[in-house]
């Protein structure tokens, strides 16, 4: 009788630990009225959806600008709707006008490979906005402009290329961050989340996890010169190569540092046709 009583003390602690050790369930945060309001206080652009975020969504030019005076909707880099009035009907639900079309979503907010997103919940699905800045979000325009250049032909490195012909290459197209390769071939991994942007009026951001820094730049003598906003420019030797089968195209910025000669920083950007 003992045994039994001693197995059944075991079976009932042994199920009061694996409850105890459950991982708790996730409970979405509730906000006030008023603290929804402020957390939605920003500029959002569109940046993909429930799958993940996607660079490309942005060349679509959709953003939220959202203030005390309500909230400005863009579409195509353009402002469409002005100070659009937002009413929460409960807990994290807003309602919302575009244009005379009524709009209902559940708002959430998120962090991803340390970017800032709003997620909208609603009957047509799960959207993404990335939180940024206005003169980001404008860059963007420019690259989409220049998304249906023609890439006819492969562009090899042993090509001579003007300051004129990398500058059409180099501008308005946005530049992941690929690898670091040496003389021999050998490469060393980058950060896959490093975007640059050179715009076609010569300003230019590099966005990083934790911080985005802002550049003018030019070409001169097949080198890049990058000024900073405290006044030190920098240059670096570049070359630029494409394969017109895959539509991928490479920068690179090859390093000055002594010991380093024919080494490279090497950004990917894919053409599409």
């Amino acid at each position: 009788m003992k045994k039994l009583q001693i197995y059944m003390l075991i079976i009932v602690l042994a199920t009061v630990f694996l409850v105890a050790c459950e991982e708790p369930e996730e409970t979405e945060q509730v906000y006030t009225g008023d603290e929804l309001l402020d957390k939605m206080e920003g500029f959002w652009v569109f940046a993909g959806y429930k799958e993940g975020s996607d660079e490309y969504a942005k060349l679509q030019g959709i953003a939220y600008g959202i203030d005390s005076r309500g909230m400005d909707i863009y579409s195509n880099f353009e402002l469409q709707n002005k100070d659009m009035q937002i009413d929460i009907k409960k807990g994290n639900t807003i309602v919302y006008y575009e244009g005379s079309e009524r709009k209902e979503a559940d708002v959430s907010f998120d962090t991803r490979d340390g970017y800032e997103l709003m997620v909208l919940e609603s009957v047509d699905g799960t959207t993404l906005y990335e939180k940024m800045r206005m003169s980001e979000y404008y860059l963007y325009e420019g690259f989409a402009e220049n998304k249906s250049a023609s890439y006819d032909a492969s562009t090899y490195l042993s090509y001579e290329l003007t300051d004129k012909d990398l500058e059409w290459y180099l501008e308005d197209t946005y530049w992941n961050e690929f690898y670091y390769i040496y003389p021999d071939g050998t490469t060393e991994t980058m950060n896959s989340f490093m975007m640059v942007m050179y715009s076609s009026d010569r300003t230019g951001i590099m966005d990083y996890i934790d911080e985005t820094i802002n550049v003018t730049w030019e070409v001169y003598d097949q080198r890049l010169y990058l000024t900073y906003e405290d006044g030190e420019t920098y240059y670096f030797p570049i070359d630029y190569e494409y394969d017109s089968e895959t539509k991928y195209a490479y920068l690179y910025l090859y390093d000055t540092e002594e010991g380093y000669e024919g080494c490279a920083w090497v950004l990917w950007n894919y053409v599409g046709d």
